[in-house]
């Protein structure tokens, strides 16, 4: 069975950004299961929402997948997401994005149909150029990662978490406990981020170290401001499926356009209120430097 996963943790605010992101996805596509892995301060906000008409399942997160080196990381959970998904074809996606309401949910899985293991990505680096391009990833010294894993070949890949795809197989488990095992134990020096390390850190080194690797590259189907820098884009090109409003801070039209995608797909589902974008610096200490 096909099937949607999302992880909201911590925060209340990733509970709200998780409904807003579910309602837009069942606007298009009711039909796809969304399965919701939580804690109970994620969800503390959305008593009052229908929460079994959106979510399919829900799933509590164990205390494991989002503690590491004795505190909490909640990246960590990432990691997890094939431990955690009740789904035979599972789509991950962050939840501080929403959809967009040109093309359901329904197209993406069929536009990956036999594909069995994907990320969203931008591109990668030959590993036998490492020493030349040590700088290529945000996350890290890829040099460093070459020669403390011993690499001779392969590619480094600029993953972009927010959209991962997989069906249960023994080689997708061995990537991801792989993946796991990095984040826990990475053998480089890697960028503090929100008071732990980057799940994407972990997941490009497993994908060297598996020799799996996303079915294209590039491979963009949500827009993110960072990146693309082009702010009307998504409301005039049918290039992609979401929009991310990913990062500690955003700019007004960021915030414009995601808040108007919400009180449209909240109009048409006849709900009141959708949750409005804040910037995650203002209620995340742990965002203040990254």
């Amino acid at each position: 069975m096909k099937g949607i996963l999302l992880i909201a943790l911590g925060h209340p605010n990733y509970g709200n950004m998780a409904f807003n992101l579910a309602v837009s996805l069942k606007n298009l596509s009711p039909e796809i299961p969304i399965a919701l892995v939580y804690t109970e301060s994620s969800i503390s906000k959305l008593k009052h929402r229908p929460l079994e008409k959106y979510f399919d399942k829900m799933i509590l997160a164990p205390l494991c997948s989002y503690t590491c080196r004795g505190h909490t990381e909640y990246l960590k959970a990432k990691t997890w997401m094939y431990r955690l998904s009740p789904w035979d074809k599972t789509l991950f996606l962050d939840v501080d994005m929403i959809w967009l309401n040109n093309k359901p949910v329904s197209q993406l899985f069929d536009e990956l149909e036999g594909v069995p293991f994907t990320f969203s990505n931008r591109g990668f680096l030959d590993m036998e150029n490492a020493e030349e391009n040590q700088d290529y990833s945000y996350w890290c010294n890829v040099n460093e990662v070459k020669q403390f894993y011993g690499i001779q070949s392969g590619k480094y890949y600029s993953l972009q978490s927010e959209l991962v795809y997989f069906e249960k197989s023994e080689e997708n488990k061995a990537y991801f406990d792989r993946a796991i095992e990095i984040y826990d134990e990475p053998g480089v020096k890697a960028f503090n981020f929100a008071n732990g390390i980057p799940d994407e850190l972990a997941f490009s080194i497993a994908c060297i170290l598996e020799n799996r690797y996303p079915h294209a590259a590039p491979f963009v189907p949500i827009y993110w401001e960072w990146a693309e820098k082009d702010y009307r884009r998504p409301f005039t090109v049918k290039d992609f499926y979401g929009y991310s409003a990913g990062g500690a801070t955003f700019k007004t039209i960021v915030k414009d356009h995601y808040d108007t995608l919400a009180r449209w797909h909240f109009q048409k589902a006849g709900l009141q209120y959708p949750y409005l974008l804040t910037t995650k610096r203002s209620y995340l200490p742990e965002r203040i430097n990254s």
